[in-house]
Parts: structure tokens; C-alpha cells; sequence
């Protein structure tokens, strides 16, 4: 009676430690682009900060992200170059980022924004037009854990959430 007890909280005991490995295994399998520090995947913009002001989105309904791929398919030999890709609150915008690192923090040149406005809603052209200003004078960015800071000449921060890939 007594190795029968034994064995069922060995059982529990081994049971316990495989949920904690899978829920590290995953846990950190989501985190594993930012600790390499790579600047890829999908984020999504939580606020815009600068000397004078903090701006968020002026709606949730639709959430302004931008997303960084590989450009191996325009020239394999410059890997230092991202397509950039986006949306605002009235459309979309695609164009060509240019990094000095591949670490956690850099510099960054965004080339020339080729945007499209899908829905014009005036109400929302003002934001728009400030986050594609600060965005296309950006210098540099940062990454701590999930969060993605851009900073643009002026010192004006541009502040994102990690989405994925």
C-alpha cells in the first residue's frame, strides 16, 4: 500500500515538472527574436511621446502596426535592409528600412513611404500625418523585451508592443 502511494506522487511529481518545461518551452520560444535582438515581426503602436506631449491612437477599433521582413528578394547581397510595411488609421504604407545593427538598439534610416489611403476619415488625417512624419524621420530604435522604441530627429519616441511574426 505504501510504494503504491509512492508511485502515484512520483507519477504527479513527473507530471508537474513536464507541464512546467512545456510552459517554458513556450513561454520562451515567443520571446526568442528579441533576445537575439533581430528587429523582425509585427508591432503594434501604443503611443507617440514627444517634448511637448504623449499621443495615443484616437481609436481602438483599428490598430496601427508595422511589420519588418528580410528584403532578400530585391538585393540578397545588402542584409541590412527591411521592407517595412503598415497600416494607419485611413490606409496602408509600405517602404525600405536601412539598419546599422542587428542588435537590440540602432540606428535606423527609413527611406522615402509610399502611402495608400484606403478611406479618407478627416477626422483621422491629423494623427496619421504625425505618425508618418515621425516615422519617416526616424534615427533610431531600442528593444526591451516586447516593446519597440523608435526615436526620430526632435527626439520624439514612437512606442510599440510586439504582435509576432
Amino acid at each position: 500500500m505504501k510504494q503504491s502511494h509512492i508511485l502515484l506522487f512520483l507519477q504527479l511529481l513527473g507530471l508537474l515538472v513536464c507541464v512546467v518545461l512545456v510552459l517554458f518551452c513556450i513561454r520562451s520560444g515567443s520571446q526568442e527574436q528579441h533576445a537575439a535582438g533581430i528587429l523582425t515581426g509585427k508591432w503594434r503602436l501604443i503611443r507617440l511621446e514627444d517634448s511637448m506631449k504623449i499621443v495615443v491612437p484616437p481609436t481602438n477599433v483599428v490598430q496601427i502596426e508595422l511589420q519588418f521582413a528580410d528584403q532578400h528578394f530585391t538585393d540578397p547581397n545588402k542584409d541590412s535592409d527591411k521592407v517595412l510595411t503598415g497600416n494607419i488609421l485611413s490606409g496602408d504604407f509600405k517602404g525600405v528600412v536601412e539598419l546599422s545593427s542587428r542588435q537590440k538598439r540602432g540606428v535606423l534610416d527609413v527611406e522615402e513611404l509610399q502611402v495608400n489611403e484606403n478611406i479618407l476619415l478627416e477626422r483621422y488625417k491629423n494623427f496619421d500625418d504625425y505618425y508618418l512624419q515621425l516615422l519617416a524621420r526616424a534615427r533610431s530604435y531600442s528593444i526591451e523585451k516586447d516593446k519597440l522604441t523608435i526615436t526620430s530627429h526632435g527626439n520624439a519616441n514612437l512606442v510599440y508592443a510586439w504582435v509576432g511574426k
